[in-house]
């Protein structure tokens, strides 16, 4: 059998459920495209950020044909001098 506590919250719960399908938002609409564009903007920065990493120095520093050119580049120097 049902307690008092539980009729009540069943209650409860039933009026916000029917207020729930009742709610209208007038500027969802703008909103939702609101959101939309902020997700692209998100996006493409996420984006510019990856990139930009990939071309730092940073990211390089991880390549070992980075610091294979660099090594190849630390033997040659001492070769070239000027004239």
């Amino acid at each position: 059998m049902k307690t008092i506590d539980q009729i009540e919250k069943n209650s409860i719960l039933e009026r916000l459920s029917n207020e729930l399908e009742l709610f209208e938002a007038p500027n969802l609409t703008f909103y939702e495209n609101e959101i939309e564009k902020l997700d692209k903007l998100i996006k493409l920065k996420e984006e510019l950020k990856t990139k930009e990493y990939n071309v730092s120095e940073e990211s390089l520093l991880h390549l070992p044909e980075y610091h294979a050119r660099n090594h190849g580049l630390t033997l040659i120097t001492p070769y070239l001098r000027p004239f």
